[in-house]
């Protein structure tokens, strides 16, 4: 399905007995398709199988920050379920995942959630911070938000923070006196951090040798006392969206990121997230989940109960309750609107909430005619 810039930029199937066909339209579509969450899309791909037998699925997401084709690359496991139907699995997507090697998980949530949802934090310098989104009518807004400081005196960053892609701040400079930090909502035991650098008029348009980015970050407890987890001062790795796994994981309220550099002329920075386990509770089971199927049966409403403690949820649906196969998670709202369904095409439908700490039992499947 076409449309770089959307969130559900997709990769459908049909289903011949030879490449000449004739073809007939797979029921489950889109096999590949990942709407919600931090990063959006998953179209335009091509599916690979691996030595061991996995396949897996090689798209693009839509990022749609300096231009409307913008994108990142993405990677999900691809199955055939009993029926001969394929699909991946896209649920949880751009959270940690079980590598290509793993003998059963292969590419699987690992349970590790986000910690650093809506956390404070405070850089060294502010030269731009930048919020993009699309409007009603999908035109592309972009609005400046203007610097602010804390109490402190601090001066302070909301996007780095609020699982948003399109969303960047700019430091004044690009040098080792350039830092941010993070105050986590609640304490936890972090185990990966994920940086998402933003490419701020680079001028850097195709492959560039020697292209580095050197930092380190530190972790705490109380904002006084600092642990060095991550050093890459001396780093010779070109890594724009760079996902660290800790050697150790390691209990922490503050991360803190010291640049060194990075290339283009400014130090920028779309979104730190930071993921491991809180030290509470899983959310309860959402309750009083109603679905309404628009006029336009292409269009489906939902409404819940909202979950105390809950960072968002996630809205399970297929064409069988054992299937499925698409997922949208939502971030801090009990309802939501979708017009990604086929026309005359029955489904069932089911709901989970999470925060830091993990995620609910899911609530039994609701069949909408």
């Amino acid at each position: 399905a076409p449309g770089t810039q959307f969130n559900v930029y997709a990769d459908g199937v049909y289903i011949g007995d030879s490449p000449l066909g004739p073809f007939t339209y797979m029921k489950n579509n889109p096999m590949s398709f990942k709407p919600g969450g931090f990063t959006n899309g998953a179209g335009h791909g091509i599916t690979v199988k691996q030595t061991n037998g996995q396949y897996w699925h090689f798209a693009t997401m839509a990022l749609a920050s300096n231009a409307q084709w913008e994108r990142r690359l993405c990677m999900f496991p691809t199955y055939f379920d009993e029926d001969g139907l394929m699909y991946s699995n896209t649920s949880y997507g751009d959270y940690p995942r079980y590598g290509a090697n793993h003998p059963t998980k292969a590419g699987q949530h690992n349970g590790w959630m986000l910690l650093s949802y809506k956390g404070n934090v405070t850089v060294s310098s502010s030269l731009q911070q930048i919020m993009k989104f699309t409007s009603n009518d999908d035109e592309v807004e972009v609005k400046e938000i203007p610097t602010e400081t804390n109490a402190k005196g601090q001066i302070t960053s909301k996007v780095l923070t609020d699982e948003n892609p399109k969303t960047f701040w700019v430091a004044e400079a690009n040098d080792d006196k350039q830092w941010m930090t993070i105050e986590l909502l609640n304490e936890g035991t972090v185990h990966a951090i994920q940086l998402n650098y933003h490419d701020h008029e680079s001028g850097i348009y195709t492959r560039v040798e020697g292209l580095k980015h050197q930092f380190t970050i530190e972790t705490s407890e109380d904002g006084k006392n600092w642990k060095t987890v991550v050093d890459r001062s001396k780093s010779e790795i070109d890594a724009p969206n760079a996902y660290l796994v800790l050697d150790k994981p390691v209990k922490a309220k503050y991360v803190r990121y010291n640049n060194i550099r990075v290339p283009g002329n400014n130090f920028a920075m779309s979104e730190v997230r930071v993921f491991g386990l809180g030290l509470g509770e899983a959310p309860n089971k959402v309750s009083n989940f109603k679905i309404n199927r628009e006029k336009d049966r292409r269009d489906i409403s939902f409404s819940w109960d909202k979950v105390e403690g809950a960072q968002g949820y996630n809205i399970r649906w297929g064409i069988a309750p054992n299937k499925l196969y698409q997922s949208w998670q939502v971030y801090d709202a009990n309802s939501h609107f979708m017009r990604c369904l086929d026309r005359d095409t029955p489904y069932y439908f089911t709901i989970e909430a999470y925060n830091e700490n993990g995620i609910s039992e899911q609530i039994e499947t609701i069949y909408v005619e």
